[in-house]
C-alpha cells in the first residue's frame, strides 16, 4: 500500500511539472501575437529608457520603425543564438555601424570589432546612464545577449547623451558671453557659436582658456589651427540660416529638429528675427550630425595626398617617403615611427624595403580625427563599411559561400576600378578561409577582413591582432607623437619608384609585377570571430526561466523515484524507455 501511495503522488507531482513546462512553452508563442508582441516591445523600450535616463522618453511606434530599419540589415547579417539574441560585442558592433553611418562619428568605447574587447566602457554611458549599464546592458555579465529592441534603446540613449555633452559646451559659451537665453540677435547667435566650434574642434588642448576670458593670440592660434577655418565659419552660417528658415516656413520641422525633451519649448514664432539658446542647440545637433559630411572633402584631399606617395596598389607609402614629405612642407604627415606603430598604421613586415604607413590604418588612426571629444570623434570616413554593408544586404546571413561573395566583390571593382581584378593568389586565399569554416567564410570574422583589406588595400583597414594597437591621442602619448627633424632626414632615404595603381610591388624581388600578390607579406593566420557561443532570454521570457528552475528542483528528485519504482517494477530483459530533458542543458549555438 505504500509503494502505491508514493507511486500515485510521483506521478501526480511529475504530471503538475510537466503541465507548468508545457505552459512555459505554450506561453511564449501566445505572446508572440502581432499586438501582444508590439505592446511587450514598447514596454520594454520605455522601461529601458526610464532607467537609462531617469525620466520617461516617449518613442513612437514610427521612430521605433526607422530605427530599426536603418538597423535591420546588419542585423540580419550577425551571428545570432536559436532565440535570435546576439552577444555583447555583436551589439556594440552594429550600434557603432549606425552612428559612423547616420553622423560620421565614432563613439568612444563603442567600437567593437573580431576579437575586440566586448567589456570595453563606453565613456558616454558609464558617466551618465551607470544604472542603465548595470540593469539593461546587465553590467560585467559576459554571458548576457541581447534583441534589436536593446540596440534601439542604446541608440536612442547614446544620442540624448551625445546631444546632452554638446549642450553643456553651448552653456559655458552663453555664461562667459553674458547672454540671455532669448532673444539673442543673429550675430549674437553667431558669435556664439563660432566660439562652441572653436571649442569643440581643439578639444581639450585649448578648451579651458577659450572657456574663460580668451585673449586673441589664443583665438589666433587656435583658428590657425584649423584648416580653412573661414570655411568652417560659413558652415556655421549657412546653419543659422537654414534653422532661420525653416523655423518661419514651418515652425515644427524647427521644433523636430531640436531633441526631444526640448520641443515643447520656445522656439521662436514664424518670421522672428530672434533666437533663444533651445535654437542654438537644435542648430549645434545640425552641426554635429553633418560635420563629418561638411569635412569630407579635407578628408579625401589628405587621402590623395598619400595616393601619390604609395607603393603601387599595396595601400603603403613608405616611411621614407612619408617623413620625406614632411621634410618638404607636408606638416599632417610628421607622425613619429613609435607613434604610428602605436596606432597600428605601421607595416615593418618587409626586410627588403623596410616600413610603410598603412594608408586606411594611417587615415582612420584617431591621430586624423577633426573632433576629439570626451565621448565621441568625428574621424576619416570608414570607406569599408560600404563593402561590409553591401555584402550584409546581399547575403542576408552571418557567413556566404566564397563563390558569392567573390562575385559581389568583382561587382564593386567593377563600378569603382576597371583596369583592377583580384589575382589567382587572393582567390585561393578566400577559398581556404572557407575550407576553415566548413565551406563558408563569416562575414564578422578577422580573416575576412584581413583579406579584404588586401582586396581593397587603400580602402579596408588591416584588422591587427587584439591588444597590438591602441588609439591613443597624441596629447596623450606626449611630444613623442611628433617625429623630430632628426628622426625624418633619418627616415628620409631612397624608397622604391613610384609605380602605376594597375601593378602591385613585389617585396620578394624588388620589381613591380602585374597583379602579384607577393607583397602581403603582414597576412597572419589567426582568426577571431565576432561572437561566441552565449544564450539569454529575451526580457519578457525570463519569468518562464525561474518556471524551469522550479520544476529542475521540485521536479527532478520526483522524476528519480518514479524511475527507481519503475526499473524494479519492470520486467527482466525489457528495455526501458523514458522522456529525457536532455534539451535543456544544451547549449544554444549561434546561427
Amino acid at each position: 500500500m505504500a509503494r502505491l501511495l508514493v507511486v500515485i503522488c510521483s506521478t501526480f507531482m511529475l504530471s503538475g511539472n510537466l503541465a507548468v513546462a508545457e505552459r512555459s512553452f505554450q506561453e511564449p508563442r501566445l505572446r508572440s501575437k502581432p499586438r501582444d508582441r508590439k505592446s511587450e516591445r514598447l514596454e520594454y523600450v520605455h522601461s529601458s529608457l526610464q532607467v537609462a535616463l531617469g525620466t520617461y522618453e516617449a518613442v513612437t511606434e514610427r521612430e521605433m520603425q526607422e530605427r530599426e530599419a536603418k538597423l535591420a540589415v546588419r542585423w540580419q547579417a550577425l551571428p545570432k543564438n536559436q532565440q535570435g539574441r546576439v552577444n555583447r560585442a555583436s551589439l556594440y558592433y552594429i550600434v557603432d555601424g549606425y552612428f559612423t553611418q547616420q553622423y560620421g562619428v565614432s563613439v568612444v568605447g563603442l567600437e567593437s570589432k573580431p576579437g575586440g574587447n566586448p567589456m570595453a566602457q563606453i565613456d558616454v554611458l558609464s558617466h551618465n546612464a551607470a544604472r542603465y549599464m548595470d540593469t539593461v546592458l546587465k553590467g560585467n555579465d559576459t554571458q548576457a545577449t541581447f534583441g534589436l529592441d536593446d540596440a534601439m534603446v542604446m541608440v536612442v540613449v547614446i544620442e540624448h547623451f551625445l546631444h546632452e555633452s554638446d549642450r553643456d559646451v553651448l552653456e559655458m559659451v552663453f555664461a562667459r558671453r553674458k547672454l540671455q537665453d532669448f532673444d539673442l540677435s543673429f550675430e549674437e547667435l553667431m558669435e556664439a557659436l563660432t566660439d562652441y566650434m572653436m571649442v569643440w574642434m581643439v578639444g581639450p588642448v585649448y578648451e579651458g582658456q577659450l572657456l574663460s576670458t580668451p585673449s586673441l593670440s589664443v583665438r589666433e592660434i587656435v583658428t590657425g589651427s584649423i584648416d580653412c577655418w573661414e570655411c568652417v565659419v560659413d558652415f556655421i552660417r549657412g546653419s543659422v540660416k537654414n534653422f532661420a528658415h525653416l523655423r518661419d516656413v514651418s515652425p515644427r520641422r524647427a521644433a523636430e529638429a531640436m531633441p526631444r525633451h526640448i520641443q515643447h519649448l520656445r522656439i521662436g514664432g514664424a518670421l522672428s528675427r530672434s533666437f533663444s539658446l533651445e535654437d542654438g542647440m537644435a542648430i549645434v545637433r545640425d552641426l554635429s550630425r553633418s560635420f563629418g559630411g561638411f569635412w569630407r572633402s579635407e578628408f579625401f584631399a589628405h587621402k590623395e595626398k598619400l595616393l601619390k606617395l604609395e607603393w603601387g596598389a599595396s595601400g603603403r607609402v613608405p616611411l621614407s617617403r612619408f617623413h620625406t614629405a614632411a621634410l618638404k612642407g607636408e606638416e599632417s604627415f610628421s607622425e613619429s615611427k613609435e607613434y604610428l606603430q602605436t596606432l597600428g598604421a605601421l607595416d615593418e613586415s618587409s626586410s627588403s624595403h623596410g616600413a610603410g604607413v598603412i594608408i586606411p590604418n594611417y587615415l582612420q588612426a584617431i591621430s586624423n580625427c577633426i573632433i576629439w571629444g570626451d565621448f565621441y570623434h568625428i574621424c576619416f570616413p570608414k570607406e569599408c563599411e560600404a563593402h561590409m554593408e553591401t555584402f550584409e544586404e546581399a547575403v542576408g546571413r552571418r557567413a556566404a559561400e566564397p563563390e558569392l561573395l567573390l562575385s559581389l566583390v568583382e561587382e564593386i571593382i567593377d563600378d569603382f576600378d576597371e583596369d583592377k581584378s583580384l589575382s589567382e593568389d587572393l582567390r585561393a586565399q578566400l577559398q581556404s578561409i572557407a575550407q576553415t569554416h566548413s565551406g563558408l567564410v563569416p562575414l564578422h570574422s578577422r580573416l575576412f577582413l584581413q583579406w579584404l583589406h588586401f582586396a581593397f588595400p587603400s580602402e579596408c583597414p588591416f584588422p591587427h591582432l587584439p591588444g597590438t594597437a591602441k588609439a591613443v591621442l597624441p596629447t596623450d602619448f606626449g611630444r613623442d607623437s611628433v617625429a623630430s627633424l632628426k628622426e625624418m632626414a633619418f627616415h628620409a632615404t631612397d624608397s622604391p619608384p613610384l609605380i602605376g595603381n594597375t601593378t602591385t610591388w613585389n617585396f620578394t624581388t624588388g620589381t613591380a609585377e602585374a597583379a602579384s600578390t607577393e607583397w602581403m607579406t603582414l597576412w597572419s593566420h589567426e582568426e577571431e570571430l565576432l561572437a561566441d557561443s552565449l544564450h539569454l532570454e529575451a526580457p519578457w521570457e525570463m519569468h518562464s526561466r525561474y518556471k524551469w528552475v522550479w520544476m529542475s528542483v521540485l521536479g527532478v528528485p520526483v522524476v528519480a523515484v518514479a524511475v527507481a519504482i519503475a526499473l524494479r517494477s519492470a520486467p527482466a530483459g525489457k528495455e526501458d524507455v523514458l522522456p529525457t530533458m536532455m534539451a535543456m542543458s544544451k547549449k544554444d549555438i549561434f546561427v
